[in-house]
């Protein structure tokens, strides 16, 4: 009984399969955080570097700011690059923004799952856990 438990338990900790992505799924599209009224607001843009096709250039909007930026594979998942952005002050919905950039920063990994774009932060346990769930909007011609 006591065997049967710990392997339960063990089965509720959520882990993704470290491995350098395939950003080739993503080139030219278009995402934006789950549950955003607005179109312009809290989206992702995503394209393969022509020289590097280990790395996609970022870009796009949050609340009120757009920005812009990198994402590079690594041997065990992403490694997000310094996010530049404009400076237009947000108001109230600045604290969202800078979470919406936070998360951004903060990825170390990603899946596609069901049309949905899934970002994960590592913990100190080397666990991952959601950051952010993104909802697929537009694939731009190539």
């Amino acid at each position: 009984m006591k065997k049967m438990i710990m392997v339960a338990a063990a089965s509720l900790v959520s882990t993704v399969t470290l491995a350098a992505p395939d950003f080739s799924e993503l080139d030219r599209t278009v995402w934006q955080k789950k549950g955003v009224d607005s179109e312009n607001q809290y989206t992702l843009f995503l394209e393969l570097n022509a020289e590097d096709p280990a790395r996609l250039q970022i870009g796009g909007r949050g609340a009120c700011n757009q920005y812009f930026g990198s994402i590079a594979a690594t041997d065990n998942g992403v490694e997000v690059g310094p996010i530049g952005s404009t400076l237009m002050h947000c108001g109230p919905e600045q604290a969202g923004e800078n979470a919406f950039f936070s998360a951004l920063y903060d990825t170390a990994d990603f899946e596609v799952q069901n049309g949905e774009l899934v970002l994960f932060e590592r913990q100190e346990d080397q666990s991952q856990s959601v950051l952010l769930v993104l909802e697929r909007r537009v694939d731009l011609e190539q």
